[in-house]
């Protein structure tokens, strides 16, 4: 049974109508597109293999031979064996079977008392699309109050602690995600946290879930500290396409999100964007769309204003699905040609105030995804603000169409996608929409989408600094008696290191300094720059 309609409105809007959701295409201030004109046939044979490779486990990802499978995460059944589909529905099935057990009392603290708060401790990808899931669906009736933490920044979780207060640190549930399990961040969190617990004579082992590979690090050592419980990730997953594994099902379904209704929702959009009618496919429709403006008209900046509160993360969301997948050089023919797109996420009206003159008046180097969403939820929608029947929605929508039609006087390219409504299911619809563009527009400029070598690379340079600061370290506490530190003695230091650990030397010195772990001063710590 077809449960998609999809009916074209002229030649610059079309429209996409589920029974659950519907999304409206509109390119009407689009300098550039025209329904009528589709792209070669070579665009439509590209898109249509790289579908089908990565939907029946063709190692897609070669530089890691490795398969993508996110689209098997919302239908088990398209996994290319019963291995990988059971584990799916498994982990599927475990997820919303926690989640009922903490709402019911039967997971609970050390002091049997209920579970009120969820910290999500994760980075990138392991955090991002259950922030904006539980943004964009957030409601006064969640079964646990949620926080997040996503960076090794001490004062956040200095913050943390005092935001939900000491006290109530025994009603709070930890769930840690790292795919690797050996993320730098998420090891500081947990290590500070046991201190933390440790202090409060409570056992953060007994708050604590973990969700990563099998047989990582943070796996054995959630093992052997007797965690509550261990959820996988596998590694066909990328961190960016992970929101519908356990990653974001976990935490959401403790909110007591239905995540049935995302991941239906997701379902839906593939057997939509499945479609090898250039018309009938919407991810077709937007990756030719992001084509025609960044390798046609070399516009490489993606502007992304929702104008809906509820989507304020939507653009960081893009910002990572598409810039770590889509920016990567490609060696052909013995020369390197990049390529990516440098995703800005604003919010509209609240960010309008700041950006419109350079979309309007600035370099025009960029082209603009604008976002709206139909149905205006809450009790104040249908108030009156102004004379005529007036309301605070008319001018929300107001707003975003009048800068469309702007820019669009302006020559600024820019399209629209409407949602009816934001609810579970259209959000997993969106989701799965814009990972099949990735995944198609990948294809047709040639590139892997699901490697991310070069985020490595900086994790290697931290790991590098950080041993130059255990060499400090030990100089400082096992040093020759030449300098001590009360009394740094700046020549002996310059001595130990290399000219080239200098400028790094002068900022670990310098942090040192404010905490008054060590006395130097500041003319002679300067010199180690000069």
């Amino acid at each position: 049974m077809k449960q998609w309609e999809v009916t074209r409105l002229g030649s610059k809007t079309i429209r996409f109508s589920h029974p659950q959701s519907t999304y409206i295409f509109d390119f009407c201030h689009s300098c550039t597109f025209d329904l009528n004109r589709p792209p070669d046939q070579d665009f439509l044979q590209k898109a249509e293999k790289v579908m089908k490779d990565t939907e029946k486990g063709l190692h897609v990802n070669g530089h890691e031979d490795r398969m993508a499978g996110q689209f098997w995460l919302r239908n088990p059944d398209l996994a290319p064996d019963k291995e990988i589909g059971g584990a799916i529905k498994e982990a599927i099935q475990r997820c919303k079977g926690i989640a009922a057990a903490v709402h019911e009392g039967r997971i609970c603290n050390e002091a049997g008392r209920p579970f009120r708060y969820l910290v999500v401790v994760g980075v990138g990808g392991s955090q991002l699309g259950f922030q904006f899931i539980a943004r964009a669906l957030a409601k006064d009736s969640f079964r646990l109050q949620p926080f997040s933490l996503d960076n090794t920044d001490p004062e956040t979780v200095d913050m943390l602690i005092r935001n939900i207060g000491p006290a109530h640190l025994a009603e709070t549930l930890f769930v840690m995600a790292s795919k690797s399990g050996k993320t730098t961040e998420i090891k500081n969190s947990y290590k500070i946290l046991e201190g933390v617990y440790a202090g409060l004579g409570l056992q953060f082992s007994k708050h604590a879930i973990a969700i990563t590979m099998a047989d990582t690090e943070l796996y054995h050592y959630a093992k052997n500290q007797g965690w509550l419980d261990i959820f996988p990730v596998w590694e066909w997953v990328g961190g960016r396409f992970s929101v519908l594994s356990p990653v974001g099902l976990l935490p959401l379904a403790l909110l007591g999100m239905p995540v049935d209704s995302l991941l239906a929702g997701a379902r839906a959009m593939d057997e939509l964007t499945r479609s090898t009618d250039y018309h009938e496919n919407p991810a077709m429709l937007l990756t030719h769309y992001l084509l025609m403006q960044s390798i046609d008209q070399k516009k490489q900046n993606m502007v992304v204003l929702p104008y809906k509160d509820r989507l304020e993360l939507w653009g960081r969301f893009l910002q990572q699905l598409f810039m770590e997948s889509l920016g990567k050089t490609l060696e052909k023919e013995g020369s390197s040609q990049c390529f990516g797109l440098t995703v800005y996420g604003n919010k509209g009206t609240t960010d309008q105030h700041s950006y419109i003159q350079q979309l309007l008046a600035g370099h025009n180097d960029f082209f603009v995804l604008f976002f709206s969403v139909l149905q205006q939820a809450g009790e104040v929608q249908q108030r009156v603000v102004e004379e005529g029947g007036i309301t605070m929605g008319d001018y929300l929508l107001a707003f975003c169409h009048g800068t469309m039609k702007a820019m669009a006087n302006q020559g600024r390219e820019s399209m629209l996608i409407t949602l009816d409504k934001l609810d579970p299911f259209s959000l997993g619809g969106l989701v799965a929409l814009f990972e099949r563009v990735v995944g198609y527009y990948a294809a047709c400029v040639g590139i892997n989408p699901y490697d991310q070598p070069q985020v490595e690379e900086g994790k290697r340079s931290a790991n590098d600094i950080i041993r130059l600061k255990k060499k400090l370290n030990s100089l400082l506490e096992n040093g020759d008696g030449q300098q001590s530190k009360d009394a740094l003695c700046l020549e002996y230091l310059q001595q130990s290191f290399l000219p080239g650990e200098y400028n790094v030397l002068y900022y670990l010195l310098h942090q040192m300094k404010e905490a008054g772990q060590v006395s130097i001063e500041q003319a002679e710590l300067d010199k180690l720059l000069g």
